[in-house]
C-alpha cells in the first residue's frame, strides 16, 4: 500500500454494517488509493494489514474527530442563494412564490452566477460532497463545471399550455445535448476524463401547477431518450393538492398573473445566453380533477421511474401505497419546511413502508442555510423517534440512492470512491447523538480521495 493516505480518527460511521444500521467503529481507520478506498477497520488491524510502519503510506491522524460519509443535497437552488433573507414568510406559498419570480425578473446573468458562486461555497465548507441542483437558465453550470464535488445539475423547465409544448421540450432538448457535448468535450482534456462522472445532468419539469400533462410526458420520454434522471416539486402544499383535486384556490387566482421566462436562444460556446420572451403559461380551466399530485405523476408513467419528489409534504394513505411500489424517492427540505410552517413531514412513515427518503436544503429563499448537518439537526430535534444513524442515512446513503449513485457513494465500502468528512468530537461517549448537535465547520472534506475543503489551509489536496 505505498502511496497510500491511512486516515485514524477516534470514531469511524461507514454508514453501512452487518446490521444494516452502520455501527461505529471506534479508534478505526480508513485506506484511500487513488479515488477509491482500500481498507477499512479498526486501527489495529489496518496497521497489520498495511505493515505497521509509516513508510507504507502517509497518515493522517485524526484522534480527536468521527468520519463519516459525505454529505448528500438532494435539492437545492444554488442560483436563489442572494435571496437570503429577502422574502419574509408571506403567509401563502402563492404569495411567495410571487414574490420570488419578481425579484429573480430584475436579474441578469452575472447576478445569477454570482449567486449560484456562493451558494457552492457555502455547500463546499459545510462538508457537502455531492449535490443536486436545480437550474432554471443553466447559468449553474459555468460555477459548477470546475467545482471538486461531484454535481447533478438539473435544468428546470415550464410550460402549461399544451400549444406550446413541442416547441419547448424541443428547446430543451438541445439546451441539455449542447451543456452535455461541452461536458464531454472539456472533459477529454481534464483529468483523463473524470469530470464527465463527477458531473451529471438531469431534468426537472418544474411542478404540476407549471408544467401541464402534455409536457410532463414529453419530459419524461426526453430523460429515457438521453438517460437522464429527473426532478419534480410535488405534494409540495395544500394548494397544489387542491389545485390537482379542484382547480381552484390560491394557485388557480394567482398563475394567470404569474409570468414566466422561456428560453429562445440556445446557449452558445459553453455560455448560457440569455435571450428571453415572457410568455403567461397558464391556460385556465384546469382539466384534471379529483387526482393528488401523487396519483397524478403515477396516472402519467412518472412513479414506474426512480423520479426524484422534491418535498413530498402532503400525503395520503392511496398516495404513500403508490410510492411503497415505486423506484421513486422523497427529499424532505426540513427547514423549507419550517418556513412554510407545514404540517409535520410524513417521512416517519415512509420509512417504515420502505420508501427511500432523503433531506435537502431547498434554496435560501425559504432555507436557513445550505449546511446539510443543519437540516439533519432539525429533523434530530422535531422527530425524537428517529434514530441518529437513520437521519444521517437520510444524509448520506439514502441521498445518493435518490440520485442513482449509491454503487459509487455515499458510505464508507472498500471499492467505493473516498468521499467523507471528519468532524471534531472529542470525549464523547454518544458520537452520533452529539454529531447531531455538533457547532462548527469540518475539520476537512473529501472527494475522490482529495482534501477539498479545510479548516487548516495546509490539508487541501
Amino acid at each position: 500500500m505505498a502511496g497510500s493516505l491511512i486516515i485514524r480518527a477516534k470514531f469511524l460511521w461507514p454508514g453501512v454494517g452487518p446490521s444494516g444500521r452502520g455501527e461505529i467503529i471506534e479508534n478505526g481507520a480508513l485506506v484511500v488509493e487513488g479515488s477509491l478506498i482500500a481498507a477499512l477497520g479498526r486501527w489495529g488491524h489496518i496497521r497489520k494489514q498495511v505493515g505497521g510502519t509509516r513508510r507504507t503510506g502517509k497518515i493522517l491522524d485524526q484522534e480527536d474527530a468521527i468520519l463519516l460519509p459525505g454529505f448528500v443535497n438532494c435539492h437545492t437552488h444554488l442560483e436563489l442563494t442572494d435571496l437570503e433573507g429577502k422574502i419574509p414568510p408571506q403567509g401563502s406559498f402563492g404569495r411567495w412564490l410571487n414574490q420570488l419570480v419578481g425579484k429573480t425578473l430584475r436579474w441578469n446573468k452575472n447576478k445569477f452566477t454570482r449567486s449560484a458562486a456562493r451558494g457552492l461555497k457555502l455547500s463546499l465548507a459545510s462538508g457537502t460532497t455531492l449535490l443536486a441542483d436545480i437550474s432554471y437558465f443553466g447559468y449553474d453550470y459555468d460555477v459548477l463545471k470546475n467545482a471538486p464535488l461531484r454535481k447533478i445539475l438539473f435544468l428546470e423547465a415550464i410550460d402549461f399550455n399544451p400549444a406550446t409544448v413541442a416547441k419547448t421540450a424541443a428547446e430543451l432538448e438541445r439546451k441539455l445535448l449542447e451543456i452535455k457535448k461541452i461536458t464531454e468535450d472539456e472533459a477529454q482534456t481534464a483529468d483523463g476524463g473524470r469530470q464527465t462522472a463527477d458531473f451529471l445532468l438531469g431534468l426537472a419539469p418544474h411542478s404540476p401547477y407549471t408544467a401541464c400533462a402534455a409536457f410532463y410526458q414529453e419530459c419524461l420520454k426526453m430523460a429515457g431518450r438521453l438517460t437522464l434522471p429527473i426532478s419534480t416539486h410535488l405534494a409540495e402544499t395544500e394548494e397544489e393538492r387542491e389545485f390537482l383535486m379542484k382547480g381552484t384556490g390560491d394557485f388557480a387566482r394567482r398563475l394567470s398573473s404569474i409570468r414566466s421566462l422561456r428560453m429562445r436562444r440556445p446557449i452558445r460556446a459553453g455560455r448560457m445566453g440569455r435571450k428571453a420572451q415572457v410568455v403567461n403559461t397558464w391556460r385556465p380551466p384546469w382539466s384534471i380533477r379529483g387526482t393528488s399530485p401523487i396519483k397524478y405523476m403515477h396516472s402519467l408513467g412518472y412513479l414506474d421511474f426512480p423520479l426524484v419528489i422534491a418535498h413530498g409534504n402532503f400525503l395520503d394513505e392511496e398516495d404513500i401505497a403508490l410510492l411503497e411500489r415505486s423506484p421513486a424517492s422523497v427529499i424532505y427540505c426540513p427547514s423549507s419546511h419550517k418556513y412554510f410552517g407545514h404540517p409535520p413531514h410524513p417521512f416517519p412513515g415512509l420509512l417504515a413502508r420502505g420508501v427511500n427518503v432523503a433531506l435537502g436544503t431547498d434554496s435560501l429563499a425559504s432555507g436557513q442555510g445550505l449546511s446539510m448537518l443543519d437540516e439533519m439537526k432539525i429533523v434530530s430535534r422535531d422527530y425524537k423517534e428517529i434514530s441518529p444513524e437513520s437521519i444521517l442515512k437520510m444524509g448520506t446513503i439514502r441521498g445518493a440512492r435518490a440520485l442513482g449513485l449509491a454503487d459509487k457513494v455515499g458510505s464508507l465500502e472498500v471499492g467505493k470512491e473516498a468521499d467523507l468528512v471528519a468532524f471534531a468530537l472529542p470525549n464523547s461517549s454518544h458520537p452520533l447523538e452529539e454529531l447531531l448537535s455538533h457547532e462548527g465547520d469540518p475539520i476537512f472534506t473529501m472527494v475522490g480521495g482529495k482534501i477539498i475543503c479545510a479548516r487548516n489551509s495546509s490539508f487541501v489536496s
